[in-house]
């Protein structure tokens, strides 16, 4: 289970995420698959 921080680190990453995807205009099924690989990666380490 995530904590309330961890919980509000992860939606300000997301914004930043959309935001940063937003600005570059990528598909939205691209950017599903960047978020999903970044947080695979993330749970590895």
């Amino acid at each position: 289970t995530l904590t309330t921080e961890e919980m509000i680190q992860i939606d300000q990453w997301l914004s930043i995420l959309n935001k940063t995807f937003e600005d570059l205009e990528f598909p939205p099924l691209y950017r599903v698959f960047q978020a999903t690989t970044y947080f695979n990666d993330e749970l590895q380490i």
